[in-house]
């Protein structure tokens, strides 16, 4: 299960490295090769609690300029199915991290079969909490495959 998960991320960095060349990223993630993803609280916009605190698979911020942040969450199918409670609390923090970044995106991998149901959830929660400038893609496993044929 581990090896699938981490597939999914390093969809993600793939995709970063692929797509950002020119960037100087540091890169942490669950990845054996980057540091562990730092645990970074913000402000719960649904108090109580006074903080939200969830962490990314992936993150990647650029060293020359700190508001330019990737924010990368995989899923396999069981995790994103029978998890809705953390994934939603996921893209809730996520997007509020994300708000005060000048320039943030998010990058949400998983199996192209739940890519329209994440794509609509993403949506809903960018309405939700008026995070319209934080940019989002989801890639899978299918865009993957394209890209390395």
């Amino acid at each position: 299960m581990q090896g699938e998960h981490n597939f999914y991320i390093k969809i993600i960095y793939d995709y970063i490295k692929l797509n950002f060349p020119e960037k100087n990223f540091y890169f942490s993630s669950d990845l054996d090769i980057h540091d562990s993803v730092e645990r970074v609280a913000i402000p719960n916009p649904q108090k109580p609690p006074p903080e939200l605190i969830k962490v990314p698979d992936l993150v990647a911020e650029e060293q020359d300029n700190h508001h330019f942040t990737i924010l990368g969450e995989a899923k396999t199918f069981r995790d994103f199915i029978n998890d809705p409670q953390r994934v939603n609390s996921q893209l809730d923090y996520y997007f509020n991290r994300l708000k005060y970044k000048n320039n943030g995106i998010l990058i949400y991998s998983l199996p192209h079969t739940l890519k329209n149901k994440v794509t609509n959830l993403i949506i809903k929660k960018k309405e939700n909490w008026n995070t319209q400038k934080v940019k989002h893609l989801v890639i899978t496993d299918l865009d993957h495959a394209r890209t390395i044929i």
